[in-house]
């Protein structure tokens, strides 16, 4: 509803109010419009920590996944679109940490300074603070505020007040503009104070020897906001990161100047729980993968992708940072939908896993992405990077690559075209403008197989068949504290275009029937591509365990017109000879699919480095021939074979 009011000429202003769920505008002539009851107001609620159950994949992959409230659909969250991003702390010298903090790098004074490092050299423009003049950054205090545009993400750290006036409660946010000048009150802001556009209130403060008092200072309220127009992208995340101001209050002004999702504290929370949180929902949200392992019981390694705000946010209510207790009540951060509908779910684009359909020739890739289409790239190797802070993302970006020709885009899945890919295996990683994704390795094998049919002990067929297995081999975490899950990933491979096959046979078989002989004998070798033998039937295909590192698989072959096959039959008249092409089946044993898993009736095994280890089989099947139905005997063998582009740091899981 509020969509469709902004794009009527007749109104001037548009907005919601959350607490009361209404609708509202201002006509041009300044009457005033009031839609009730139009939204559910259970659409702007996260749920409880309780609720956040984590699903297993497979459930994943059959319906839509949804976000934290159950009803945005989780394909549809866009990421940031606004390149700039700002940080604000107006506590310009904290030294405390959280004893809950769960990243590795302590929370201090160069903390959202060092964050500010790493989200621009990840793709992102930050806002710049101008120069500091006794550690107080101009852009924090009261005239540096009165111009906030374009921000993608918008970020303020710092401390609420409140201001008692006979038409109620005024609630703002400290700026680090003193509001007295000696033992007087500051005038030079008397307008804005007149208009409620700021307040006196009182902040504590902090320098390099630790905590100072409380200092009166200018607040900037919710009136400030809407009176100097700051204006964000429709895909933007404004984090108040801001103790006791009436979370409630903001989310008018903030939505009206086009907040897609605004994140705040209901309640007043320690100080320090306000930053170690804040740093971790950064550091998890860029993919900075620097989550500590003495407190949490994880392992800093493997290394793991950048997460979406849904599955952040249910980690560190999780963990105990978003929810923090101070001496009376318990708050909690608070999560608001934009008046754009749509969930804003990551800072980076994300990928989760690759599968490969090789009949069709098409990769698919899923994760997070966003509506718009950027690129996909697929390279051998990437760059390291050149500042210090990057170092801590998990994968920095390809030095060479090639592009992939989109198919398809959607905000969690993109469908690439390698029918003629400039590489057929490589590390795969999406752009969007400068921000691209962690990096997925498409890993390959060439595998021979030696396969040996015989009746009697006697040679009947043979051939060797060389096929190439592409898969992601990566395992995958459903959110930052989930470890490999033991169920899934199952990949399924199939292939039928890269393989060659050579073949050969020899042998005969003969049984006599009173005075009648009937001898059928083989004979026939070479080699056979697709393209030179349209009849020709390969089919190879299988499901990876990752956990187990087993590849499950069944292979089937069919020839036709392939051998020279001769029947005699000689009886006491004499000897005629019928000359005929047979089929050239060899298959593994058939097998029936178990839902919900398929398992073939090879078992191919791999080590530690996704190396393939040798292996054999053998069964029985039944064979039609001059004999009438006869046991054949079928071996397969097949050797070691080298992984291309092997996960780094692979524990069965990423």
């Amino acid at each position: 509803m509020v969509k469709f009011l902004k794009k009527q000429t007749a109104f001037y202003e548009v907005g919601y109010t959350s607490a009361s769920s209404c609708a509202w505008a201002v006509f041009t002539d300044g009457r005033k419009l009031l839609i009730i009851n139009n939204f559910d107001t259970t659409l702007n609620r996260v749920k409880k920590a309780d609720d956040l159950v984590s699903k297993p994949l497979p459930e994943l992959l059959q319906s839509s996944v949804t976000s934290l409230t159950g009803s945005v659909n989780y394909e549809e969250g866009p990421i940031v679109t606004g390149d700039q991003f700002r940080l604000m702390n107006m506590w310009p010298s904290l030294p405390v940490i959280n004893f809950n903090h769960v990243t590795e790098n302590w929370v201090d004074k160069d903390s959202i300074d060092r964050i500010g490092r790493i989200a621009k050299g990840l793709g992102f423009s930050l806002v710049d603070i101008g120069p500091n003049s006794d550690f107080y950054p101009k852009v924090c205090d009261v005239d540096g505020l009165k111009a906030v545009n374009g921000d993608g993400v918008f970020f303020i750290t710092g401390s609420g007040g409140f201001m008692e006036t006979p038409e109620g409660t005024i609630h703002g946010i400290c700026t680090l503009t003193g509001a007295k000048t000696g033992a007087a009150l500051n005038k030079e802001f008397e307008a804005d104070l007149n208009a409620d556009r700021l307040i006196y209130a009182f902040a504590p403060f902090w320098t390099e020897d630790g905590y100072q008092g409380s200092r009166q200072c200018f607040a900037i309220t919710p009136k400030f906001i809407r009176d100097y127009g700051w204006s964000f992208p429709d895909e933007s995340i404004v984090y108040l990161n801001v103790t006791g101001i009436n979370l409630a209050e903001w989310i008018d002004p903030l939505q009206s100047a086009g907040a897609g999702l605004v994140i705040g504290w209901e309640g007043s929370p320690l100080a320090n729980t306000m930053v170690g949180s804040a740093q971790d929902f950064f550091e998890l949200m860029l993919g900075t993968n620097h989550i500590s392992g003495s407190w949490s019981g994880l392992d800093t390694e493997p290394l793991m992708r950048p997460y979406g705000i849904d599955e952040v946010n249910a980690y560190l209510i999780h963990q105990g940072l978003f929810t923090g207790v101070d001496k009376s009540s318990i708050s909690q951060v608070d999560m608001l939908y934009g008046n754009s509908g749509a969930f804003i779910n990551a800072l980076r684009p994300t990928i989760q896993y690759l599968s490969i359909d090789e009949i069709n020739q098409e990769m698919q890739i899923q994760g997070e992405f966003g509506k718009i289409e950027g690129h996909v790239r697929i390279g051998s190797e990437t760059q390291k990077p050149s500042e210090p802070e990057l170092s801590m993302v998990g994968d920095p970006r390809l030095t060479s690559f090639d592009e992939l020709k989109i198919n398809k885009w959607r905000a969690g899945n993109i469908k690439v075209d390698f029918k003629q890919p400039p590489r057929e295996t490589g590390l795969v990683q999406v752009w969007l403008g400068g921000r691209y994704s962690n990096v997925a390795h498409l890993t390959r094998w060439r595998v021979t197989f030696h396969i040996n049919r015989s009746i009697g002990g006697k040679l009947l067929r043979s051939a060797d068949i060389e096929i190439d297995i592409r898969a992601f081999v990566s395992g995958y975490r459903l959110s930052p504290d989930d470890k490999p899950e033991p169920q899934w990933p199952f990949i399924f491979v199939t292939n039928k275009k890269e393989f060659n096959i050579g073949y050969s046979a020899s042998g005969s078989l003969s049984k006599t029937e009173g005075n009648t002989t009937y001898t059928e004998t083989w004979d026939g070798a070479g080699n056979f591509n697709v393209s030179s033998m349209p009849d020709e039937t390969l089919s190879f295909n299988g499901i990876i365990n990752i956990a187990d590192r087993r590849l499950d698989c069944s292979l089937i072959m069919t020839k036709q017109y392939g051998l020279h096959v001769k029947t005699e039959t000689t009886t006491v008249n004499g000897t005629t000879t019928d000359e005929q092409d047979k089929d050239f089946n060899l298959k593994t044993p058939e097998f029936q699919p178990k839902p919900p898993l398929l398992f073939g009736p090879l078992s191919l095994y791999f080590n530690e480095d996704w190396e393939l280890n040798a292996g054999n089989a053998q069964y029985s099947d039944n064979l039609e021939s001059v004999l009438g139905e006869d046991n054949c005997e079928t071996s397969i063998t097949w050797e070691s074979a080298k992984p291309d582009y092997p996960p780094e740091k692979d524990r069965g899981g990423r």
